[in-house]
């Protein structure tokens, strides 16, 4: 991404969200990827098979307490949210400010307790295979990571 000068990749394809994370939603159904050049991921989807991605947003489709009549427009809001929690615009295209602000949260041992991102979960899956996987897939292709 970086040698084709993108900042990020987002897309609404149920296909390319499923070709990065895993996570395969129907085609009918909302999905919201998005990747940034340094690697920070969000997935917002209503599937809930495990997924990797460094944030993922559970999106309701179904309720019994609400009728959901425009999922994508809720789908869209999650990712406005998780935006919206930054102190600065376009987090996206400022990796060192981003990266500073969610250290800024750190603890003597290292746990972010106190982010903003905390009330948010931690929904990968709580399989600790999964980042396995995930540190396997990168330094297999380290070279699109940015990381020789």
């Amino acid at each position: 991404m970086e040698a084709n000068g993108y900042d990020l990749l987002l897309t609404g394809n149920y296909r390319t969200a499923y070709y990065f994370t895993g996570s395969l939603t129907a085609a009918e159904a909302p999905v919201i990827f998005a990747i940034a050049s340094n690697g920070d991921s969000l997935l917002v989807t209503s599937s809930k098979h495990a997924a990797v991605a460094g944030e993922v947003r559970e999106l309701e489709t179904y309720s019994i307490r609400r009728t959901i009549e425009q999922p994508w427009r809720d789908a869209a809001a999650l990712l406005e949210q998780a935006v919206a929690l930054f102190p600065f615009e376009t987090p996206h295209r400022w990796v060192r400010k981003r990266n500073a602000f969610l250290n800024s949260f750190r603890d003597e041992e290292g746990r972010d307790d106190a982010s903003p991102f905390t009330v948010l979960g931690d929904k990968l899956c709580g399989d600790p295979g999964v980042w396995n996987a995930l540190a396997a897939f990168v330094a297999e292709h380290r070279a699109a990571f940015g990381l020789e």
